[in-house]
Order: C-alpha cells, then sequence, then structure tokens
C-alpha cells in the first residue's frame, strides 16, 4: 500500500500542472502586450493592461478545460493515446460548434477571438463559467477513475 492516498497524489498533480499552466499563461500575455506596445503604437490605447490581465484569465479558463480533458484521458489512457484522444476531442468539439452555433455568451472558443476582453473590454462570465464547471467535472471523474482503479 501507498503512503499516501491515491487522491492526494492526483490533486498534487493536478494542482502543480494547473500552477505551471498559470505560469506560462502569464509569461505569454505578458511577452504578447509588450511585443504589441513596444512594436505597434497604435494598439496601446486598445490594449491596456487591464484588458490584457482580463483576457490572460479569460484564456486561462481556456486552457484549464483542455488541460482538465488531458487529465481525465490519462486517468485511464497511456501518454501517446492520451495526447490523440484529447486533440481529437477539441478538434471534433471546435467542428461540431462551427455547424451547431451556441449563443454567443456560452460559446467558449470566442473567448479567444470575437468575446475576447481585448475586443469588448468586459468579461465573458458564462463562457468561463461553463468552462469552470466542464472542468470541474472532467476532473472529478478522473478523480473517480483514479481512485477506483486496480493497478
Amino acid at each position: 500500500s501507498l503512503p499516501v492516498t491515491r487522491s492526494r497524489l492526483f490533486s498534487v498533480r493536478v494542482s502543480l500542472g494547473l500552477a505551471e499552466t498559470a505560469v506560462i499563461q502569464v509569461l505569454a500575455c505578458s511577452a504578447i502586450w509588450s511585443a504589441f506596445w513596444l512594436a505597434h503604437p497604435a494598439f496601446r490605447p486598445n490594449a491596456t493592461p487591464s484588458d490584457m490581465f482580463k483576457h490572460s484569465v479569460a484564456a486561462f479558463f481556456c486552457v484549464i478545460a483542455v488541460y482538465s480533458l488531458g487529465v481525465f484521458f490519462s486517468a485511464f489512457l497511456d501518454d501517446l493515446y492520451q495526447h490523440w484522444a484529447t486533440l481529437s476531442t477539441v478538434v471534433g468539439t471546435v467542428i461540431i460548434l462551427g455547424r451547431v452555433p451556441l449563443p454567443a455568451s456560452m460559446d467558449a472558443f470566442l473567448i479567444l477571438s470575437v468575446a475576447s476582453p481585448l475586443h469588448t473590454h468586459t468579461m465573458p462570465w458564462i463562457a468561463m463559467a461553463t468552462l469552470l464547471g466542464l472542468s470541474g467535472v472532467l476532473l472529478l471523474i478522473a478523480l473517480k477513475i483514479v481512485q477506483s482503479r486496480e493497478y
């Protein structure tokens, strides 16, 4: 038997992954904002640090949904199959949502484009809540799979 529970191992792994993802997200958004600030003076009034922060928070919700999907698939698939399953699911979702449009307030993929705080100067709360709920459900299912597996 292990000296720690599987749920603790799982939660530490997920927490560290989310922390690393947040750091990478902050660095990427800071680099993009500084590149716009230095290279394109015409964008300076449109891309304020506040809007860039809002965009990075909204984009983080998109990233954690994909991360949660990867964690879900890693609970029962090997590495290679996990990556292919995550990629196929995301691409399939994009294709399906392209053919069956959701209301703009719920379409999570619009957070990175038309509904971005860089364009609207407001936060897409409903889409972010949808992504957070989806991430929570995927992580809970993955936790139950990890707890019930025989190793």
